[in-house]
């Protein structure tokens, strides 16, 4: 693969209008249940809209085009890139695909890479969380304490600790097994898709369900929620982080709704304080992904319709970042930076390296 070249060998399908796929998606949620969210994400159709190549911009790469990409790990110079099909690994000098992790549980939907203090990889996915530590293999599932098998999403904590979100509860992991956080301990929904720590070491869990979902936050002696009734702009949660001013950014949204929404600590407790859509420059409705880079900009990524990079201070619309720019694909559901500054991110095809020297020159 050269850079400076496209990496598609034929133009992707035509995609249906945004309404019909919705009114699709209602349908296989009818059929098969909220529950059933990750059933839907495994079954629905790449949707992508026909359009040109292009030629990338320099020093831009794709790897692995025709790969669902869920998760990103970098480790030294080894990115782990988890999804529907298992997880590779590629060498960011030479942005080539190295091998793939082998299991004797298969790996499906691996949505969530972390590394623990003992260098251990740790995989959320559909079968539960696996643990790799060098030879040895071992997956963790509700036999081990797990709530659900069908793991969402991995934390590594401050204070060392791993936590998982399943569809069944949040669970911590005290060395051998698995001790869970539900409903019933104060959640709002049992289906958690999202943790989060933030620097003052406030736990944020965030749940996948259109009814009754939302933000569970919590803090010393102290837990509190977000819903739509208090100010979200959905109640399915994709995304949560902490920006460079300490303030925390929760992405939203299903089908053809969602959007932003920015909490900030002041007189001692959590408040929502904005919210963002399409008329403040979002690229699309559902709020896929948020990241602060290191240029003080956030990147909004959406479900359908790219990247909307806004300037983190005054929320200002910077730039807009889509196929036609040179992504592998316009969802992009990860992204990490390596040691040189360069951006790295998973889509539902694909990765694709921005490199630092693009970065800088954006606005």
């Amino acid at each position: 693969m050269n850079e400076g070249e496209r990496v598609r060998d034929a133009p992707a399908p035509a995609r249906p209008g945004r309404w019909i796929r919705a009114g699709l998606y209602l349908l296989l949620l009818a059929a098969l249940g909220l529950g059933s969210w990750a059933a839907v994400r495994l079954i629905r159709g790449d949707g992508r809209q026909a359009i040109e190549p292009v030629t990338l911009p320099e020093g831009w790469l794709i790897i692995a085009p025709d790969r669902e990409v869920s998760s990103l790990l970098l480790v030294g110079d080894t990115l782990y890139a988890g999804g529907m099909e298992g997880i590779v690994t590629v060498d960011v000098r030479s942005g080539e695909v190295t091998g793939a992790l082998e299991t004797p549980i298969p790996l499906v939907l691996v949505k969530s890479l972390v590394q623990s203090r003992d260098g251990k990889i740790w995989a959320a996915h559909q079968n539960g969380v696996t643990v790799f530590d060098g030879d040895a293999i071992r997956t963790m599932t509700t036999a081990d304490g797990l709530p659900d098998n069908r793991v969402n999403a991995l934390l590594k904590a401050r204070d060392g600790r791993l936590w998982a979100g399943t569809f069944g509860g949040a669970a911590v992991f005290d060395g051998s097994s698995w001790r869970p956080l539900t409903r019933a301990d104060g959640l709002l929904d049992d289906m958690v898709g999202v943790l989060y720590e933030d620097s003052r070491g406030w736990l944020w869990f965030g749940n996948y369900v259109l009814r009754g979902g939302g933000v569970t936050y919590v803090g010393p002696d102290t837990m509190g929620h977000f819903t739509v009734e208090t100010g979200l702009a959905h109640n399915a949660i994709t995304s949560i982080v902490e920006d460079q001013q300490g303030r925390i950014w929760i992405g939203s949204g299903a089908l053809t709704r969602g959007g932003a929404n920015v909490a900030v600590w002041q007189d001692r407790r959590w408040a929502l304080t904005r919210s963002l859509g399409i008329k403040d420059g979002l690229a699309g409705e559902k709020v896929r992904l948020i990241y602060p880079d290191d240029h003080g900009r956030l990147w909004f990524c959406s479900e359908y319709d790219g990247i909307a990079i806004l300037r983190s201070g005054d929320l200002q619309p910077l730039y807009r970042l889509t196929e036609r720019e040179g992504l592998s694909h316009n969802e992009v559901k990860a992204i990490v930076a390596d040691r040189d500054g360069n951006l790295w991110l998973g889509a539902h095809q694909g990765i694709t390296k921005i490199p630092r020297a693009y970065l800088d020159r954006m606005p």
